[in-house]
């Protein structure tokens, strides 16, 4: 795949710039979004030229397949509006950016300054470059959903490959704030094969016991649980033609 680095954002912002377009546009939710969103690894982003040749060498594609997986899911409808989505993935930022073109939605990412340990500035690279990548898009898409303030989703970024395990859920949403939002559906993704899982098996997959509980609670508040792997290349490696969606005006 040839392609210009940072195809869709012609900003090129970084820093506090470039993370304020990630943050959650809704104040009448702010109080759950504000508690869950850290955007310290995006805040520190350098020059953007310094960050990655990713889409140059055609990475890229991995996030527009997991993209093409989770638009199947809104198409089948295994994902509609009134659904808290948690995403475990390397993608969340891209997988963000489609869910906000088909759902009036809002992000709380989970990446602090310490996400990958300072072992690994390989993935903080991916991130940063997703982020110069989709921040524009998901930067209108978020304002235009909150001009209303009646936000009927929320997602929680987790970053999948994060060597700084310990998720606390606490800041998480309880079962009777969803409730009063109107959320009724709990959607987990993660990178394994695409097809549906029970939660606690899918948990267990992840190692992620810190989650166990959570949805535990939220199982017993009567809410509907679905959970979905939805790494294409687990089955078949993503086509290295597939064409990118036009750039975001």
């Amino acid at each position: 795949m040839n392609m210009t680095r940072y195809e869709l954002n012609t900003t090129q912002k970084r820093n506090n710039a470039l993370a304020e377009e990630l943050k959650p546009k809704d104040n009448n939710i702010s109080q759950i979004t504000n508690r869950i969103s850290n955007l310290e690894l995006i805040q520190k982003t350098n020059n953007p030229a310094q960050l990655s040749d990713r889409y140059e060498t055609g990475i890229s594609g991995d996030d527009i397949a997991f993209q093409n997986r989770v638009l199947g899911l809104l198409l089948t409808e295994k994902i509609t509006e009134n659904t808290l989505i948690i995403s475990d993935t390397g993608h969340d930022i891209p997988i963000f950016a489609t869910l906000a073109r088909n759902l009036d939605i809002q992000p709380a990412f989970m990446l602090p300054s310490n996400l990958f340990g300072g072992l690994d500035d390989g993935n903080e690279r991916r991130v940063l470059s997703q982020a110069q990548t989709w921040g524009d898009e998901i930067n209108a898409q978020t304002s235009k959903n909150a001009s209303d303030n009646t936000t009927k989703s929320i997602f929680i970024g987790l970053d999948a490959h994060r060597q700084n395990r310990d998720i606390n859920p606490s800041k998480f949403p309880t079962s009777q704030e969803l409730k009063k939002l109107g959320i009724e559906n709990i959607v987990y993704l993660a990178e394994a094969p695409p097809q549906e899982y029970k939660v606690s098996d899918l948990i267990s997959k992840r190692h992620r016991p810190n989650l166990r509980g959570y949805f535990d609670s939220l199982e017993k508040s009567n809410l509907n649980i679905k959970a979905f792997g939805v790494d294409p290349r687990q089955n078949n490696k993503p086509n290295p033609q597939m064409i990118m969606p036009p750039p975001f005006n």
